[in-house]
């Protein structure tokens, strides 16, 4: 299988768990009172979340790596082996408390940008 891939970053081995979720969200707008009134559900989006381990002398800097794309002001296009390219943020990147130099265990959440919807 292809390696996951988000922006520049590549998974030196693909996490042990993907799991990707569908979501909607509602939409509300305000009146001339103020008061939010549902509107419709809004576009359909992906969340993909993730976990595994980087292991090596590398395994810190590779977690920094991934975890430097949160900062991107620009959303990013996830390459995932089975869905292909997915445009989006990725919005979580976590270390787990058991982790050392020589092992990382990780999880993270992307999500899809095409699918926000703005909220008036």
């Amino acid at each position: 299988m292809d390696k996951l891939k988000i922006g520049t970053f590549t998974w030196p081995v693909n996490p042990e768990a993907l799991e990707v979720r569908c979501t909607r969200e509602p939409v509300f707008v305000k009146d001339e009172n103020g008061n939010r009134h549902f509107s419709r559900m809004g576009t359909v989006k992906r969340v993909i979340t993730g976990r595994g381990i980087f292991a090596g002398t590398t395994a810190v800097a590779r977690f920094q790596d991934l975890q430097a794309l949160i900062g991107h002001t620009s959303p990013d296009i996830m390459v995932h082996p089975l869905l292909g390219n997915i445009t989006g943020y990725l919005t979580e990147a976590a270390m787990e408390p058991d982790s050392t130099e020589l092992y990382v265990g990780y999880r993270f959440t992307f999500c899809e940008a095409s699918g926000l919807t703005a909220v008036n």
